[in-house]
């Protein structure tokens, strides 16, 4: 047998052999993969990625999730259609968080000052207080008109009361029945003010849930404003600290975009402070006006109740004594008679 004759019948024993218990190649990796875990030194199978290499993996894993079929990662072969978003807007609304938050953060602790308005604040500190003295005024006015309903519906029954105690004790009838008279007096009034008292209350609180409320909110947005403008103003004066110790390139340009934009802030502070100042001066008015005209109307709605049912109750006290009706027994003893 020839050399070549002998590598061939070498190759069909080989081929002819059955299929050892050997695990495939994958299950191999496997365990490499997993003795290499156990043994980093001996599998070797980890490598340190550079960060030049970051874009070609990145682009790699992004080709191999749409290449391949079953993948967990959704993509728009899949029926997913991801949402549309402004990754970039995200990024800036974090950013103003961040800045704002720590420009916060810094005035409460005392490392800078707020560009606040010492007047402005002193009018916003005696609003809140206002605002604070009005609704406990009409939590007050509310609670007098549910007493008054209630006297009046208490008024009703003892005078109803009073009616059938005098049908029977006929000896106490005449001053049964002023009492009656004087009761009926007080319904008569408490319906005609208690509308009347209501009303003024309500006018109070469309004042304070309105104008006090619009008030406060552009005072919360002229604040607002200041914080991000102080925000920027600190984020300069670091960013000039910065360039004293490292100079960079792009320094120059970067401060003066920083400038630019405290001065954006600036302007928009200073509109909303006017606002709010404009608003203050209004509502101040506002609020003398109505309340000088519900005082008014308040005073005179409650003289007018007392000595109007004042008056009355005096008049059925001079009333000469009223006689009690007939009684069936004295009209049989008048018959027997």
């Amino acid at each position: 047998m020839s050399q070549s004759e002998e590598h061939i019948a070498a190759a069909n024993s080989q081929q002819q052999e059955p299929p050892s218990n050997s695990p495939p190649a994958a299950v191999q990796e496997v365990s490499a993969a997993d003795q290499a875990l156990d043994h980093p030194e001996e599998g070797k199978v980890f490598q340190t990625i550079k960060i030049d290499d970051e874009p070609k993996i990145a682009a790699a894993a992004a080709e191999s999730s749409h290449s391949q079929s079953g993948s967990i990662v959704p993509s728009i072969s899949t029926g997913f259609t991801a949402p549309n978003l402004n990754i970039q807007q995200k990024l800036q609304s974090l950013d103003e968080v961040f800045r704002v938050t720590k420009q916060f953060v810094l005035e409460k602790m005392g490392k800078v000052q707020a560009s606040e308005d010492p007047q402005l604040h002193l009018k916003l500190t005696q609003l809140q207080d206002k605002k604070n003295d009005y609704d406990h005024l009409i939590e007050l006015g509310n609670k007098l008109v549910e007493q008054m309903i209630t006297v009046t519906e208490t008024s009703k029954q003892i005078n109803k009361q009073i009616s059938q105690i005098g049908s029977k004790d006929l000896d106490n009838y005449d001053l049964l029945q002023k009492l009656g008279e004087s009761y009926r007096a007080v319904i008569v009034q408490s319906h005609k003010h208690i509308p009347e008292i209501k009303s003024v209350y309500a006018n109070l609180a469309t004042l304070k849930d309105i104008a006090f409320e619009d008030t406060l909110e552009t005072a919360k947005k002229c604040d607002r404003s200041r914080l991000e403008y102080d925000a920027f103003k600190t984020k300069l004066l670091e960013m000039e600290e910065q360039e004293k110790r490292l100079p960079s390139p792009r320094g120059k340009e970067k401060k003066a975009q920083l400038q630019a934009d405290v001065e954006q802030f600036k302007q928009k502070y200073e509109s909303l402070r006017d606002d709010t100042i404009t608003k203050l001066d209004l509502l101040n008015h506002k609020r003398n006006q109505v309340l000088r005209l519900q005082l008014d109307a308040y005073i005179r709605s409650m003289l007018d109740f007392y000595s109007t049912t004042s008056s009355e109750v005096q008049s059925v006290l001079q009333k000469k004594p009223a006689s009690p009706p007939s009684s069936p027994d004295n009209n049989n003893n008048k018959g027997a008679q």
